[in-house]
Parts: C-alpha cells; sequence; structure tokens
C-alpha cells in the first residue's frame, strides 16, 4: 500500500531529489530548480536559447546553448553565505550590501519626486488650457445668442 506524504515532505523530496521536477498533475514541461542570489527557491521552466559570440570582424569566436534564467541572475545552486546578495524592492535586482539597496531607495525615491513634480506641473498647464477653451467656448455662446436675437427680432 502506498504511504501518503504530506505537501511539505513532497516539496522536500523533489528539492533533495533530481535536477528537474516532476510535472503538475494537470502536465506541462518539466520545471528545473533555481536560487536567486537571496537565496529563495524557484522552480522554472528551463529557457535555452542558442548563442554566437563574433569579434569585429565577423568571425564566430564562440557558440553554443545557454539558460536565459542564468542571464536573469538565477543560480543553479544554492549560494553560500559569500555569494549571498540583499534584494533591492526598488530596482527589482540584487545588491551586495543593505547600504547598496539603501542608496537605491534615496536615488529612486528623487526620481519618483520629480516625476510627481512634472506630473502635478502638466496637470496644471492642462487645466489652465481647459480654462481658456471653456472662456472660448462661452464667449462662441454669446457671439452665438446675440446673432439668434438679431435674426429673430429680439
Amino acid at each position: 500500500m502506498a504511504k501518503d506524504v504530506s505537501v511539505a515532505e513532497a516539496k522536500a523530496q523533489i528539492r533533495a531529489g533530481a535536477e528537474f521536477s516532476a510535472t503538475s498533475a494537470t502536465g506541462g514541461a518539466q520545471k528545473k530548480q533555481y536560487w536567486t542570489p537571496d537565496g529563495r527557491i524557484l522552480f522554472l521552466v528551463p529557457q535555452i536559447r542558442q548563442f554566437v559570440r563574433k569579434d569585429k570582424d565577423g568571425n564566430v569566436i564562440a557558440s553554443g546553448t545557454r539558460d536565459a534564467n542564468m542571464d536573469k541572475g538565477y543560480l543553479s545552486h544554492p549560494p553560500s553565505e559569500a555569494e549571498k546578495k540583499v534584494f533591492c524592492r526598488w530596482c527589482d535586482t540584487w545588491h551586495d550590501t543593505q547600504v547598496e539597496v539603501e542608496a537605491c531607495q534615496i536615488a529612486n525615491k528623487k526620481i519618483e519626486a520629480q516625476r510627481e513634480a512634472m506630473a502635478r506641473q502638466e496637470l496644471a498647464n492642462e487645466a489652465i488650457e481647459k480654462d481658456n477653451e471653456i472662456s472660448k467656448l462661452n464667449s462662441r455662446i454669446e457671439q452665438l445668442e446675440k446673432l439668434i436675437k438679431e435674426k429673430l427680432g429680439g
């Protein structure tokens, strides 16, 4: 008789097992286990791509296949304590130290403040333009009312 396995035990078995995990109950492509530089585990479909490197003259220096998930910064092995990086929610990438994350936050806050000021200025300009259009329409309506009164003999 088969032994019932809890979800946590199944995940542990998959993590401890082969490089590729089993497909889901609905099928689909097999997923490979990756680690983020901050140590989180991800199961993703490998994004295999062909590449060719050429020199200035157009001669092929290197060619082969690569996993595009590795280009995103994911690792094929758990990061050691020396390799671990800090995730930055401001730029959605990883930095070497918390100080770099804080500097990134400050830089992004400055950019955000500049964009907000630009947006407020644009809104003010749009409001002025709308007021001008409304005043032009009102003057046009007054002219039309005068013409109607003249034509009707008012």
